[in-house]
């Protein structure tokens, strides 16, 4: 008799996970549809006339365009042959490789996001059902994600880079909870280059900067076995990532720069986001007020309060729930990497001016951390 209610009480489980996962993915298909009705294919042309016409060609530019065009204008440039530093030098070319690529493949520049955004999903499932054996936790994880707005607006607004971004932490993430389970080394590799891959697709020092702090963390704080291991493993991450990096720009190299020349448009990149001359304790912590109040201080003249169009309810619930779990999980070991990363881009986005756009690599990780919580916490828990 306890079996056979077992057995009903699994199969009831997996219909209701069919149930979610289907409703998830008519949440995506719906938001994709309303916006194909604007949805264009490439048309280079228009992209080379917008882009001569704007701020990054006429100082002062009475028609400015919006970083996903300018990502794709780049994108496509730099996917036929074009030199990297010579057009939009100040974020990394990897993310914009992949974003020509998709013109290449499909001649559309929104492809790409979506189907990157389709294989997150995937991922996060693999992470939470790694960490809790259960089909209907790592479901419910795949839901909050794809009703979360930020992650929908990396589909429909495109392209954009955070979703890029989003693929190589997850990544990340699972390599590094493989690593915990056997320690074999070649997971040490994997992670070096995908760290690379992630600090390769925006503001390098920034984001360089944000890798020492979180595996600084995860090796030194958290992890357990603080040794000589550690430190070897977080030396050959770092000096992986940072050649992956520096081949990102083979198109800067087969034009015969040097290493010398490269190292000097690292320096004027950094010099670049240094003039922007913007008050940090104007505008620290904003991102808080954010996601609790809809409400972030803009650093244009006067540093004004705006809001932002897609803010959800959900987002303050989400944050609270992540960074209880957080607290609560804090010795789990499969989610040291996770956790490290959740503080460690807290104190970033901190200190940096914000689009509520960045907020997506904060809260898709709380969101796993607040799925396996919710999963140790309830009676569903033997799925």
């Amino acid at each position: 008799m306890k079996s056979s209610l077992i057995i009903q009480k699994n199969k009831a489980q997996y219909v209701l996970s069919l149930i979610i996962l289907t409703m998830s993915l008519i949440w995506i298909a719906v938001a994709l549809r309303s916006h194909s009705n604007n949805a264009t294919h490439f048309n280079f042309k228009e992209y080379e006339k917008k882009y001569y016409e704007s701020q990054w060609a006429i100082p002062n530019s009475k028609k400015p365009i919006s970083d996903e065009t300018l990502y794709t204008y780049a994108g496509y440039k730099y996917i036929n042959g074009t030199n990297p530093i010579l057009i939009n030098p100040e974020a990394p070319p990897l993310g914009k490789y992949l974003i020509g690529l998709s013109i290449l493949l499909f001649n559309s520049q929104e492809t790409i996001n979506i189907l990157v955004g389709l294989f997150c999903l995937v991922l996060i499932y693999k992470i939470i059902f790694t960490v809790t054996s259960s089909v209907f936790y790592s479901i419910i994880g795949v839901f909050f994600t794809s009703i979360n707005t930020l992650f929908i607006d990396q589909l429909i607004h495109t392209p954009q880079l955070e979703i890029f971004q989003l693929l190589f932490i997850l990544l990340i993430f699972i390599c590094v909870i493989q690593y915990q389970k056997n320690k074999n080394v070649s997971w040490i590799i994997y992670i070096g280059i995908l760290l690379g891959c992630f600090f390769s697709i925006k503001a390098f020092f920034l984001h360089f900067s944000l890798a020492l702090l979180w595996l600084g963390i995860y090796f030194f704080t958290l992890n357990k076995s603080k040794n000589k291991k550690n430190l070897f493993s977080f030396v050959i991450i770092i000096t992986i990532a940072l050649i992956v990096f520096t081949l990102t720009y083979f198109n800067y190299f087969f034009h015969n720069g040097t290493l010398r020349g490269f190292l000097g448009v690292q320096k004027w990149i950094m010099l670049f986001y240094q003039d922007s001359k913007i008050e940090t304790l104007k505008i620290m912590g904003g991102y808080i007020s954010l996601i609790f109040f809809n409400k972030w201080r803009f650093w244009s003249n006067g540093y004004p309060l705006i809001s932002y169009d897609s803010w959800s309810i959900l987002w303050p619930f989400i944050y609270i729930l992540g960074i209880y779990s957080v607290y609560i999980l804090k010795k789990h070991q499969l989610l040291l990497s996770i956790i490290s990363f959740i503080g460690a881009y807290s104190l970033f986005l901190f200190f940096i001016p914000v689009f509520p756009r960045y907020l997506l690599l904060l809260f898709i990780p709380l969101t796993i951390v607040g799925t396996v919580f919710l999963h140790s916490k309830t009676s569903l828990n033997k799925l």
